[in-house]
């Protein structure tokens, strides 16, 4: 993710145009971060619902994770 932030490589390749310094992010690399921060919400979620003792959450939480990663 460092990549992404920080002005790591693939963020400062996604401001830069031929002709300008403007948002010119690739798609695939948006879809690609959009997935894995959503992914690590749940499993962070999951996280929490497990040293709280929700097993009914814990439950919802992983069908959604499994879901996710269809």
């Amino acid at each position: 993710m460092c990549d992404y932030a920080h002005t790591g490589a693939l963020s400062v390749q996604g401001w830069n145009t031929t002709s300008a310094i403007e948002p010119n992010f690739n798609p695939a690399a948006v879809a690609e971060v959009h997935y894995l921060s959503n992914a690590l919400v749940i499993f962070s979620a999951f996280g929490m619902a497990t040293l709280s003792n929700n097993i009914e959450l814990e439950k919802k939480l992983l069908a959604k994770a499994l879901d996710y990663a269809k």
